[in-house]
């Protein structure tokens, strides 16, 4: 190892370039866990018992229903879309 300081032992192993992008890719992960959304569902109980019915009878084949579900979670996704792009996350970027 070299003498080059206590902090610097690390570029003797992997390469400071190296070093950077996963110091990098740290911080990304670590701002991803520290944030987030909150998504709060408001309904009528009657709305919330046909969303449960729905979804239930989408289990058991039934594609009216499951277009039902379908709409919710395409506004439930649309929704935190909205709050990743706010963030400036790409949530589809790989």
């Amino acid at each position: 190892m070299s003498n080059s300081g206590p902090q610097d032992w690390i570029y003797d192993i992997i390469p400071a370039k190296q070093v950077e992008e996963i110091e990098s890719k740290a911080k990304s992960l670590q701002q991803n866990l520290d944030n987030g959304v909150n998504v709060v569902l408001s309904a009528t109980n009657d709305s919330a018992i046909k969303l449960c019915r729905a979804y239930y009878d989408s289990t058991q084949g039934n594609m009216q229903a499951w277009l039902h579900i379908m709409g919710f979670l395409d506004a439930l996704i649309g929704t935190i879309e909205e709050h990743l792009q706010e963030e400036g996350i790409d949530p589809y970027a790989k």
